[in-house]
């Protein structure tokens, strides 16, 4: 194996990714996601992915948690660890949660919309639980009133409008700092959400920003300017924002307010989930692939475009995600860590979805330009 001219990376760790999801909402699709996500993953140089685990109606966690565990048993090609998404708050939901640390768990995802969201009451208990437990909690924020009052608009950006999430994170936010939670903003899409994270952090609260690489390089253009059919593409919550939001997440990452930059990989068909719906975008899905793109995209509009250090590039993708997530035998490179390693080649390609090895018939990405790939991964 040749490595000469090439940079050596730790393997890059996804800690937010959808690969049941689509058939779990009814999407049918002929291939195993597990398998073919975990696949494009790994081809991309992404070594260790977090997904989600999403209770049945009535179904405990720790049971939950094993039925994911039993039915992706054997059929994964990287490294995997699940978070647990909680929809419900039950009387012994304390005791549920130290079972799961005691598994291993160290993530619980919570909403603030969809049918599965918890009221703020419910919430506040939550992170306070976690808080005494060392449990991270995850958050996607989005005020479902907001979403409610707007959801007969016509254009999908208006349908989820930028002040949803700056009003949902504004109070998770303060959630934090009362609970003193360990408190992780899933896809942050907008410049304001960016400012009140900022001022949390600076003030003492223990919360992370997770971002996208849609977020950083799409925007709400691509709903405006595509024929209705084709901007059912990007469909995805929340949803692209301003190409002022784009700047706004760049300069995040470059300052260091960012930690962490993860997929929300969810792998539709085009033709079959969202393109046949053009005609009402509520019956579209939601959601867009990245799992294998996601190292390049970020090397290209961080290392290449704007001068971010390898290092502090590898801190995004490898380090931060390993260190909240308590999995220390990853993230870096020295004796005795797990030998996950990428040999990344900084070399031009196009974006082809041939090439990809996603489960899915498109590419948001299609046709650009990008820098930088895994070469081999080991």
């Amino acid at each position: 194996m040749d490595a000469e001219d090439n940079y050596v990376f730790p393997g890059f760790i996804d800690t937010h990714t959808h690969l049941e999801l689509p058939k779990r909402l009814g999407f049918s699709k002929d291939t195993n996601d597990f398998e073919t996500e975990t696949m494009a993953a790994l081809a991309g140089g992404t070594t260790t992915i977090f997904d989600f685990v999403l209770p049945e109606k009535n179904e405990s966690l720790i049971d939950a948690l094993n039925r994911k565990v039993k039915y992706y048993e054997g059929t994964a090609n990287c490294k995997y660890q699940f978070h647990v998404v909680l929809t419900e708050v039950k009387d012994n939901l304390y005791e549920q949660l130290k079972q799961l640390k005691r598994k291993g768990i160290k993530g619980i995802k919570i909403y603030t919309t969809y049918d599965k969201r918890l009221t703020n009451e419910e919430i506040i208990k939550v992170m306070n639980y976690c808080s005494k437990l060392d449990l991270v909690v995850l958050v996607h924020c989005e005020d479902n009133a907001i979403i409610e009052y707007c959801k007969n608009k016509h254009n999908y950006n208006f349908k989820r409008p930028a002040k949803a999430e700056e009003n949902a994170v504004y109070t998770i936010a303060n959630y934090a700092l009362i609970t003193k939670c360990i408190t992780y903003f899933c896809n942050i899409s907008c410049s304001k959400s960016v400012e009140i994270i900022k001022r949390i952090k600076q003030k003492g609260g223990k919360v992370y920003l997770e971002t996208c690489p849609h977020y950083l390089i799409l925007n709400s253009s691509k709903y405006l300017k595509s024929s209705l059919k084709e901007g059912t593409k990007f469909l995805v919550s929340p949803p692209l924002r301003e190409e002022k939001d784009n700047k706004a997440l760049i300069e995040a990452c470059l300052d260091g307010t960012v930690d962490l930059i993860s997929t929300d990989h969810c792998a539709y068909l085009f033709e079959e989930h969202k393109k046949k719906y053009y005609y009402d975008i509520s019956k579209a899905a939601e959601g867009i692939p990245g799992i294998q793109l996601r190292p390049s995209l970020i090397y290209t509009i961080l290392v290449k475009e704007r001068g971010f250090s390898v290092e502090n590039f590898v801190k995004l993708l490898s380090y931060n995600p390993s260190r909240i997530f308590s999995v220390y035998d990853r993230g870096y490179i020295r004796e005795g860590a797990t030998a996950d390693i990428v040999i990344w080649e900084d070399k031009k390609f196009k974006v082809n979805i041939e090439d990809l090895h996603e489960g899915t018939d498109y590419s948001p990405y299609e046709g650009m330009e990008l820098v930088g790939k895994a070469k081999y991964v080991l």
